[in-house]
């Protein structure tokens, strides 16, 4: 928000898209499948966390490659990894395999303690830095709703 109170026209349209989502699996049966990365998991966030402008913890890494520690099976209990093979999975566990390039993150105490948040969304790896747990990776439980705070696009 800005010193005025008002929302950015970015997360005004995020917001949007991702209450159309809900609204077509809620309405009309269909999946409408929607995946935040890095700024896309602060605003699905922000938006399950009713706005709260301090659910975003400040977590900074730029630049910076780091394994995962997956807190589900990401074969068999994840709607985003169930195709992923084993080999990558573990390898992304094991090795410093995705890249982080942000300034802030949901902290998976912040996230627990989060009604709209822990009762719409399944944390499905995280990461910590430093004295904080933040969420690297999460899925809606009953929408296709995805967020990554690291880039797989590097």
């Amino acid at each position: 928000m800005n010193q005025e109170g008002e929302q950015h026209p970015y997360y005004i349209t995020a917001k949007r898209i991702f209450h159309y989502s809900k609204f077509m699996k809620d309405v009309k049966g269909e999946n409408w499948p929607i995946i935040g990365i890095c700024q896309g998991i602060e605003v699905i966030s922000l938006i399950l966390s009713e706005d709260e402008p301090d659910a975003l913890s400040k977590v900074f890494i730029y630049g910076e490659n780091r394994p995962v520690q997956w807190t589900v099976n990401p074969q068999t209990q994840s709607k985003m990894f169930h195709t992923f093979p084993r080999n990558l999975t573990d390898r992304m566990e094991s090795q410093a395999y995705v890249n982080h390039e942000h300034s802030y993150s949901i902290t998976l105490e912040t996230f627990n303690k989060t009604p709209g948040l822990n009762q719409m969304m399944k944390v499905t790896s995280i990461d910590k830095l430093d004295n904080l747990t933040f969420i690297d990776t999460m899925e809606s439980k009953n929408y296709s709703i995805y967020a990554s705070m690291y880039h797989p696009e590097y």
